[in-house]
């Protein structure tokens, strides 16, 4: 049984079972919210349009991707697909996308994905079900199965005519306007909450009339008197993480990439110096991964584990990052080792890095 802990003072949800599995800050978090924008910029050389959306800065459309002839002044429906770090823009899409719990459904596409998570015999018992139930223009998630088939139908029919009553606005007024906003609290905890988990808030008016859930009302529920969280949370933004047996990893942020550095320091359970090396590597592993997903690092991320001489061990730990990451709500690529032995790492911007709420 987990427990999702919601401290709506911080705007911070928090997935616990024996550790923070997840965790959330949904404060002003506008990815996926769909707007009625004006183009204000067609760059021919960049390939891209700028869009007034009604933010402070115009998002940025990537054309290379887009179906559609866009010009100046054009009123359009774009989502937003990436938060800005720093100054940056917004990044847009065209491509309208609404998530549930089974599917993704785009209301402009007639395709039929799958998740790469699912197996083959599930990816073609659920293509044999969309075609009966005329179901086009979706991405099954790794949740859909064919015993919740009724689900999915459920789902697919209430994100249509969401979609719907949105495209019907695309030629009204005013212009700009937030059409769609994706409640990611909501979503968080719909795609992650199992039968027998419990939910605490410490707002009771968050699930007030929900069913779906088992909720505690907590008034005096704050992060900071829960010692258990507490400490977990502050370490999420610690530059160092201690590891068992006295090794640790450094997570360091520069302009451009994620630079993370492994040291051994005392560590000593191997037979040999290569497997105890080894044995650091895959420690720091694990952790580094769980430290990606936690503290939602995107871009380019660059790991220095220690040197390791045996190329078996090397591939072994390569496919322990790929199956890790294939978990991930993200999608990431393990790019291998650089000719400087260096591990490279991609992952797709899924929102703003987490922040630390509490101050140091």
């Amino acid at each position: 049984m987990g427990k999702f802990y919601i401290d709506d003072d911080l705007k911070v949800a928090i997935y616990y079972s024996d550790e923070i599995k997840k965790i959330i800050d949904y404060e002003d978090s506008k990815i996926s919210s769909i707007y009625r924008g004006r183009v204000k910029k067609v760059s021919k050389t960049m390939n891209c349009a700028f869009v007034d959306i009604g933010l402070e800065k115009d998002g940025y459309l990537d054309l290379s991707n887009t179906w559609k002839d866009i010009n100046e002044t054009d009123e359009i429906l774009v989502q937003i697909k990436k938060v800005p770090e720093r100054e940056k823009s917004e990044k847009l899409t065209m491509e309208l996308s609404f998530s549930g719990k089974y599917i993704v459904y785009f209301p402009e596409r007639k395709f039929i994905k799958f998740s790469k998570l699912l197996g083959k015999k599930e990816k073609d018992e659920l293509l044999k079900f969309a075609k009966e139930k005329n179901i086009k223009g979706v991405l099954f998630r790794s949740n859909a199965k064919a015993k919740y088939t009724q689900n999915i139908v459920d789902e697919y029919f209430s994100l249509k005519k969401i979609a719907d009553k949105i495209l019907l606005k695309k030629n009204l007024r005013p212009t700009p306007k937030e059409l769609y906003f994706d409640n990611s609290l909501k979503s968080f905890i719909r795609d992650n909450y199992k039968k027998d988990d419990i939910i605490i808030s410490n707002n009771k008016d968050l699930f007030s009339g929900e069913e779906d859930y088992e909720v505690e009302y907590d008034s005096g529920f704050k992060i900071i008197y829960n010692i258990e969280l507490l400490e977990e949370y502050k370490s999420l933004f610690n530059k160092k993480i201690e590891l068992l047996g006295g090794a640790n990893i450094v997570i360091e942020k520069t302009e451009s990439l994620y630079a993370i550095d492994v040291n051994s320091s005392n560590y000593d359970v191997g037979n040999t110096v290569e497997e105890n090396i080894y044995k650091v590597n895959e420690l720091a592993a694990r952790e580094i991964v769980r430290q990606i997903k936690l503290r939602n690092l995107s871009g380019i991320i660059i790991i220095d584990f220690i040197n390791m001489n045996d190329l078996k061990n090397r591939e072994k730990l390569l496919k322990l990052l790929k199956k890790s990451l294939s978990k991930d709500d993200s999608r990431s690529e393990v790019y291998g080792f650089t000719r400087l032995g260096l591990v490279e790492i991609g992952r797709k911007n899924l929102g703003s890095e987490l922040k630390n709420k509490l101050g140091k």
